[in-house]
């Protein structure tokens, strides 16, 4: 027997809140666009929650850009290593460059 339940009786009370919210969390999510719940919720959004809502969304949009041209910028440099230096490119490739370079 337990002779102090209080601390589990706080954790018990703190999981179910948290499953509450996990609950209203999930229904937001799982509530298709334009199901009638959906729309009712759109309708009863206020343009300072959009507002905010588009706000949040400007950094990420920024970071995906951001990792897309470092994609971009990493897969060109990955074709410029596997270039062998015996082709035609690798070749005029390595006449361009300094000889303090190609000893690097």
């Amino acid at each position: 027997d337990v002779k102090d339940k209080d601390p589990l009786v706080d954790a018990r009370r703190l999981i179910e809140t948290k499953m509450e919210q996990f609950k209203v969390c999930e229904k937001e999510t799982k509530t298709k666009t334009y199901s009638k719940e959906g729309l009712a919720r759109q309708e009863k959004l206020d343009p300072a929650e959009v507002a905010k809502d588009v706000k949040d969304k400007d950094p990420l949009v920024d970071a995906r850009r951001l990792i897309e041209t470092k994609m971009e910028q990493f897969k060109v440099c990955e074709k410029e290593t596997k270039t062998k230096t015996y082709s035609k490119e690798g070749l005029a490739r390595q006449e361009k460059l300094d000889p303090a370079e190609v000893a690097k």
